[in-house]
């Protein structure tokens, strides 16, 4: 990924990177919330 040719794509690209990131962490995290009830 070459951010300095095109930094605007390259931030939403990060951005939605992280935020698949977050959500996948978050289902990870409820599933084990919902295994030690």
């Amino acid at each position: 990924m070459d951010g300095r040719s095109h930094p605007e794509g390259g931030a939403v690209a990060g951005e939605q990177a992280f935020d698949m990131g977050v959500f996948k962490i978050l289902d990870r995290l409820v599933n084990l919330f919902s295994q030690l009830k």
